[in-house]
This record gives C-alpha cells, structure tokens and sequence, in this order.
C-alpha cells in the first residue's frame, strides 16, 4: 500500500504541494465540487472573470471556488504577495481593489508599494509583510508545478477536491457568467 501511495503521489500534482498555496477560498468550503482558478492580478481577462462572474459564486452552497495566484510577470508576482500580506478575512477586499485599480497600479510611473500602501489606507486593512519571501517562494513554487497545465490566464479546473488537476475538466478565459455556469453544470 505504501509504494502504491508513493507512485500516486509522484505522479499527481496534488502531493506535490505539501501545503495548500497562497490562496483565496469562495462560496463553499465544504462543497464536494472545486473550482481552483489560476489568475494574474495584472490580467484584464482575469479582473473580468473576477468582477463579472466569479462574484457571483460567494454565497454558492454548490462549490468551493478557489482562487490561486499565476503572476505573469514581476508587476503581478507583487500584487499577489501583497494580498498575502492583507489580514486573512479581508484577502478577498484586497484582491478585489487591485483588480479594479488595475490600471493605476500597472502604469509605469507608479511604485506598486505606494499604490497597495493606499489601497491598505483606503480600506482600513492592515498590511503584514513580514513573511514576504516565504510567500514569493510558495507562490512561484505553485507556479513551477503548475505551469505545464496552464496556457492561458484565467485557468480553471472543476472537479471533486480529491481528483488531481490535471484529472479535472479544464477551462480558460473571460467567460461571461452564463458560460462559466454552463461549464461548471457539464457533466
């Protein structure tokens, strides 16, 4: 049985991670269907499928969506170790506001940690960047183990939390809500 467990797990991404990412968790903890969404703050296609449809999901009894950081650059790499950095019940709050201040904070000219000092300002979160590096490192971990199963950013994998990944049906891009529902209902 140990050896059986031992192959399992060197082949599937999902004892790979020892611990679960960095990560954000919507609508049902406890459903027996996920959706783990790989997004990159800096991604127009990924403030959509945010703002437009997974908000929707929050109060769902249906699934647990879980959203997990894939920055695309050095810009979004920051901006998900600074949602890290937010108090736990107000990562979501964070993540929103980078999303829709996306275009003030990947302007050239802007310091990223003035605009998230800001944004930490205007909502009254407190920021807590002390384990700054040790996020980095879980991030890009998730990213390196992850990266040969994603093409694109928004990325999403529906299925039963105990079926790995890449076992899981597989979607990417801005849907629109009514999209995003039909393939979440597909059998």
């Amino acid at each position: 049985m140990f050896f059986k467990t031992l192959t399992i797990c060197i082949f599937t991404l999902s004892c790979l991670f020892a611990k679960d990412p960095p990560q954000i968790i919507l609508g049902n903890p406890d459903a027996k269907t996920e959706v783990v969404v790989y997004t990159a703050l800096t991604c127009a296609a990924c403030a959509f499928l945010h703002k437009d449809t997974l908000k929707k999901y929050e109060k769902t009894r249906d699934f647990r969506i879980v959203i997990r950081h894939y920055p695309l650059d050095a810009q979004s790499l920051e901006a998900a170790v600074a949602v890290e950095c937010a108090l736990a019940n107000r990562k979501v709050e964070f993540y929103e506001e980078i999303f829709n201040r996306q275009n003030e904070l990947f302007e050239k000219s802007n310091n990223l940690r003035s605009v998230f000092d800001r944004i930490s300002s205007d909502l009254k979160i407190p920021l807590d960047c002390s384990k700054t590096e040790n996020v980095k490192q879980d991030i890009l971990e998730n990213y390196k183990l992850i990266e040969n199963l994603i093409e694109e950013t928004p990325t999403f994998f529906v299925g039963p939390s105990d079926v790995p990944l890449e076992k899981r049906r597989k979607g990417a891009g801005a849907l629109s809500a009514e999209e995003f529902d039909k393939f979440l209902r597909k059998p």
